[in-house]
């Protein structure tokens, strides 16, 4: 898929997430310095393995110079205990490479359910064996 066509396609996503509920971001500043961010968007929709009562997050990122010291950890425990969102499962779905953030979830509690992929150019999060991506699901101790 060429630069243009990704660009495209995630900004269909992004408005559908929208439109569905909207998303929210989190981020963390270091001095006024943007050093972490995720995303996070209602299930249902284009996540079939979720429903309209969960959390996707998505997009989580840390900045290369600030990995390793726990900064990811305290994104995800901040944002399923202390930003009052109202959700029955969170999921996170992660390339199986990605062995840091994978350690990071299982940590705070999320388990592996499934391998997956995108498909289409929506990037339809689809349940597939030998996937590369893993979905982690935590349950809600609210």
């Amino acid at each position: 898929m060429a630069p243009y066509e990704r660009l495209f396609s995630r900004k269909i996503r992004e408005t559908l997430d929208f439109i569905k509920g909207g998303y929210k971001v989190l981020y963390i500043f270091d001095n006024k310095i943007p050093i972490a961010y995720c995303t996070i968007v209602k299930g249902g929709g284009r996540y079939k393995f979720s429903t309209k009562q969960d959390i996707i997050i998505c997009n989580v990122w840390v900045r290369p110079e600030s990995r390793g010291k726990g900064i990811a950890k305290e994104l995800y425990k901040y944002l399923l205990n202390n930003m009052n969102l109202k959700y029955q499962r969170a999921y996170a779905f992660i390339p199986n490479d990605n062995l840091p953030s994978i350690k990071t979830v299982l940590k705070i509690g999320f388990q592996k359910i499934s391998d997956a992929d995108r498909v289409g150019i929506l990037k339809i999060i689809k349940k597939q064996n030998n996937g590369h991506l893993g979905i982690y699901s935590y349950v809600s101790k609210k």
